[in-house]
């Protein structure tokens, strides 16, 4: 694999780290991985995405970051989208397990193919993702930090409860779709942010149309430009329960702030 325009310069040494890893063998926490995942996950995918896992001592972080090398040469599988239930479930119980502070480093900038699901049910961990993915990331995240270095699909922090999404790329439509909690950051977002959110603050430079559609509470603050508001908000003078707030340049534009 070569790394050339996978890593930017400001990623000097996670870019020495993973050249490093590439050049080793694989581990036997690798070997396992890349065992269970073709012998089990995908082979009884759906099922397996909520899967127990047992032996959960047998792999570390290089471990899990050198699984992520190997997923080129698996990307022709039917189910192969759906990896990132799989890393999801991995990372979760590494975390519970050993509490570390360290980040865990995905990285995806080396695949045609995106994947799903990353981060979902985020349990604390911070995970550091290189490079695109696909919808789903962290739904259903509870607590943590998640960093991405790329660009995302539809519905990233679905029913987000807590903790920090940073996007530094641009986001798919419905991002923080009953969201409950937490903070999100990305750099634009298509339409539909913060559909039906209830609790949470949301900072983007741009945004799409129908921004608030079904809010209940929570804040949008959007930094340049947009499209437009939710029609609905418009016609109606309110946002659900009439609690949340929109933000523009810093600016409360809904509900108007009375003078």
């Amino acid at each position: 694999m070569k790394l050339n325009h996978l890593l930017n310069d400001e990623y000097s040494e996670i870019s020495s780290h993973v050249e490093t890893l590439i050049k080793k063998p694989d581990s036997s926490g690798v070997k396992k991985i890349l065992d269970l995942y073709q012998r089990w996950y995908l082979p009884n995918y759906p099922a397996s995405a909520t899967g127990q896992i047992l032996d959960d001592a047998f792999f570390t972080r290089d471990d899990l970051l050198q699984f992520c090398m190997r997923l080129d040469a698996f990307q022709d599988h039917a189910d192969f989208q759906n990896t990132g239930a799989f890393l999801s479930i991995l990372t979760n119980l590494h975390y519970e397990k050993t509490k570390t502070i360290e980040p865990y480093i995905l990285l995806t900038n080396h695949l045609k193919n995106k994947i799903m699901g990353l981060g979902t049910r985020n349990n604390g961990a911070t995970i550091h993702i290189l490079g695109d993915a696909e919808q789903g990331l962290c739904n259903n995240m509870t607590s943590g930090t998640v960093i991405v270095d790329g660009n995302v699909a539809n519905f990233a922090a679905r029913e987000m409860t807590s903790g920090k999404l940073i996007i530094n790329g641009d986001c798919g439509s419905f991002a923080c779709d009953r969201m409950y909690g937490g903070i999100f950051q990305a750099h634009s977002v298509e339409d539909f942010l913060g559909h039906n959110l209830s609790f949470g603050k949301i900072y983007v430079q741009k945004a799409g149309s129908y921004i608030g559609e079904g809010m209940i509470d929570g804040e949008i603050h959007i930094n340049e430009s947009y499209k437009s508001l939710s029609t609905r908000l418009l016609e109606d003078g309110k946002i659900g329960l009439g609690r949340g707030k929109i933000f523009h340049k810093g600016v409360q534009i809904f509900p108007e702030e009375k003078k």
